[in-house]
């Protein structure tokens, strides 16, 4: 049971540690909250890294060579400098539940990628899953016109760049997870997101008035916590899953995120969940396990 356990612990402490993001990322932008969250997380890898005696770069002679690296760079890049941005300020935007209904598209993405291009054939049950979610998404969508509240086009646009984002950087990241521990290249990715993001910081953020999030007490303290328990803690707890059970079952737990956005957005901001959001969840969730498993 330890395998699962920790999948799910793992993407119940993302879907909280999201949700303590958005005051912050209300008040500071995305770009300053990545870089914040990124930076904590990077210090507590390290220290860990070398109170376990890990605290390395591999060598060329290991097998990291000039491929490894350029896609170790392109996958931090991506899934972390872009990926995880777009997935802040699209929670900013659309709520942290249905940035998580977006990114149940993942699975979906990479079976119709695989099916168009790679000539793999579809199973009835990935087929059903498809089906599946795409109708909770369309539920949750319709739910915001019956409210009559309009539906944040950019939101979602923003959540599904995350999901490509993010995709393309686990796609981009395997060369280098095959000469080198899991922890280690989170670090080294880490850090190479840290550039990049620093660089777009001050290329796009207008916000030069903005407060310093570091000196702000409280803020600074919603920080901290958001980031070691959903970035570090969050990460160390998916390793110990997919190291203890199948990467199917793995994925597919991992995927439950968005139900736990369920509650914690209701106790965290009050906002209380409808019966059509709840359902819709569910079935998108399910769709996403089918096609996962399928």
């Amino acid at each position: 049971m330890t395998g699962p356990l920790a999948c799910l612990a793992s993407a119940a402490l993302w879907a909280f540690a999201v949700t303590l993001f958005r005051p912050l990322i209300r008040r500071y932008g995305p770009w300053k909250v990545n870089l914040g969250k990124g930076s904590i997380a990077l210090a507590a890898f390290v220290l860990t890294l070398a109170a376990l005696g890990q605290l390395r770069v591999p060598s060329p002679a290991e097998g990291m060579g000039g491929t490894q690296w350029l896609t170790l760079i392109g996958a931090a890049t991506l899934g972390m400098t872009l990926g995880d941005t777009l997935i802040l300020a699209s929670a900013h935007s659309i709520g942290a539940q249905r940035t998580f209904l977006i990114q149940c598209l993942s699975p979906i993405a990479s079976s119709l990628l695989a099916f168009f291009f790679l000539q793999e054939s579809l199973t009835l049950l990935q087929g059903l899953g498809i089906l599946l979610t795409i109708t909770g998404l369309s539920l949750v969508i319709r739910m915001d016109r019956a409210e009559k509240r309009p539906v944040n086009r950019r939101g979602y646009l923003m959540a599904l760049g995350a999901m490509l984002c993010q995709s393309l950087g686990i796609v981009l990241n395997k060369p280098s997870l095959r000469v080198m521990d899991a922890a280690p290249n989170a670090a080294l990715r880490i850090a190479i997101s840290l550039v990049g993001i620093f660089a777009l910081l001050h290329l796009l953020d207008g916000k030069r008035d903005a407060p310093p999030l570091l000196r702000d007490r409280s803020s600074f303290l919603r920080l901290l916590v958001a980031s070691l328990l959903g970035t570090f803690l969050g990460f160390f707890l998916f390793i110990l899953g997919i190291q203890n059970t199948k990467a199917g079952i793995a994925s597919a737990l991992t995927s439950t995120t968005p139900i736990f956005a369920i509650p914690f957005a209701w106790i965290l901001e009050g906002t209380r969940p409808q019966a059509r959001s709840i359902l819709g969840t569910l079935v998108t969730v399910s769709g996403a396990i089918l096609t996962i498993l399928g």
